[in-house]
Parts: structure tokens; sequence; C-alpha cells
């Protein structure tokens, strides 16, 4: 189940970005000229998340280098450059980064990005204790997102396997959203660990309703359909997925493979009962 936390870190990834987003958009009032170099800074604080949203961390780092030099006491700078080595799969960099974000400025978003470090380099416990201080805080009750605290107490959680807790933060976080794409999932993949197979497929199915061309719902779904011996569900349900014509080349390719192997599986099955097998190809 942890392939799928990887699948989607980049979806999460974009999420996190655009809690820092207005941080890096505040301005302060002094003079003309310091406030001029202010919005000089917040414009290129935008390229650097422009470079993060398009998957160019490299080009996001060159920019913001010579920024978070000149600029060593900026919160948004160090939290940005955690983003940064967080895309570039170098959680260990990225944690030193959002501590001292941390402690310069304890934002939510800041503090959600330490969380999520923490997570990654094996520390949930310290990732728990940080994120509920944050939920008893102002700041965290005036968070307009709190599903996203909730859900990374629930992601510490099941990393420390600890299902039933994890479960219960990420219903928490749909209580809070019930759209909430990332926790769809992650509460899916838990009923998984926990061998309930019948709630996790009914999380999939909501995660594929909360996004239609993600593939990764689809893709766990039918792969519970299949061991379930239902193939002609798993058949339908790729099928029409494959409908979708917004569907991103990648992920086509992805269903219209694993729709070969449904296929073939179905025939497999039809052989041992000893009936036709089906010619139809992927789509």
């Amino acid at each position: 189940m942890l392939r799928i936390y990887r699948q989607k870190f980049s979806v999460y990834l974009k999420i996190i970005l655009i809690l820092c987003t207005s941080a890096c958009q505040t301005l302060k009032n002094p003079g003309s000229d310091e406030k001029k170099a202010d919005e000089v800074l917040a414009t290129q604080k935008s390229l650097v998340i422009n470079y993060l949203n398009e998957s160019q961390p490299g080009m996001a780092l060159k920019e913001l280098r010579p920024l978070e030099r000149e600029h060593p006491q900026d919160a948004d700078l160090k939290n940005l450059m955690g983003l940064v080595y967080l895309s570039l799969q170098n959680s260990k960099e990225a944690l030193g980064y959002f501590e001292t974000a941390y402690k310069l400025d304890i934002r939510a978003p800041i503090a959600l990005n330490l969380s999520s470090a923490l997570i990654e380099t094996g520390q949930p416990m310290r990732a728990i204790k940080i994120l509920k201080k944050l939920q008893a805080s102002e700041a965290g009750k005036s968070y307009q997102y709190p599903e996203r605290i909730q859900h990374n107490i629930g992601l510490a959680a099941e990393r420390m396997k600890k299902y039933n807790l994890a479960e219960k933060y990420y219903k928490l976080a749909l209580i809070d959203n019930p759209t909430f794409y990332i926790s769809l999932m992650r509460l899916g993949a838990t009923y998984e660990l926990m061998q309930k197979r019948g709630f996790a497929y009914q999380q999939y199915m909501k995660a594929h309703e909360a996004c239609l061309k993600c593939f990764d719902p689809v893709q766990a779904s039918v792969q519970i359909q299949l061991k379930a011996g239902k193939t002609d569900l798993a058949l339908k349900t790729l099928q029409e997925y494959l409908t979708n014509r917004e569907l991103e080349p990648k992920d086509r390719a992805k269903a219209q493979q694993l729709l070969g192997s449904a296929h073939k599986v179905n025939n497999q099955i039809q052989a041992q009962r000893g009936g036709a097998p089906r010619t139809t190809s992927p789509q």
C-alpha cells in the first residue's frame, strides 16, 4: 500500500504548494523602495512555486538558492527549499529546511510540511506531536484546511501500523472534506491492510468519483475485483474509465495495459469453466 502513497506524492506536493502560495504574496507597508523590493521577492517566490507545480525542481532550486542566501531569515524561502528537496526525493535535506522555517514562523502550512518530512524520514511520533500542537493553537483552529492536519496524523499513525488510529483520523479528515482525494485513497489502503477489502473498495470508488481522471483508484478497485473473481466487473470498470477523453496519456496507457491483463485473467477463467474466451481487445 506504500505504492499508492508514492504514486500520489506529486498530487500531495501540489496541495501543500497551495498552502504556501498566499504566504509568499504577503507584503509589508514600508517605504516605496522597500515595498518594491518586497514585490520583486514575492514574484520570484511565485516563479519557484510555478517551477515546482510544473515538476521542474531543478529549475526551482536554481532560482531559489541565491534568494535563500540573500534572505536567510525568510521563512517562506526555507519552506520552499524544503519543498524542492521533497520533490527531489531527498526528505532528510528537506527536513532541515522545514525545521528552520518552523523556528522562524510557526504557521500551519509550514508545520504541515515539517510533519510530512518527519513522516518520510521515519519520525511519525514527532510528526503527530507537532500536528497536535498545531491543532490546539489559534493558528490551527483558524486554519481553513483542517482536513490536511487530520490526514497527516492519520498518515503518521498508518506508518506506525496503528491502523485503527489511522482510520479514525482519515475519517475525521473526510468529515471536514468528504471529497479529499488523498484521504479517500489512504483510507482505502488502510482498509486493505486491515483485510477489509469491501470497505477498501468503497473508498476507492469514492476516490474515483472525486477524481475521474485519476488512475490509482481505478487500478486499486480493479485489483480488488480481480481478486474476488469479478472479471466482468473489472473489465467494465476499465472500459468505462477509458471513455474519459480527459485522461492523461500515461494514465490511458496504464489503463489499457491493465485492461489487457484483465482480459487474460478472464480468458483463463473462461477456459477453466469450458467457455469460449473473449476476443474483445483493449481500447
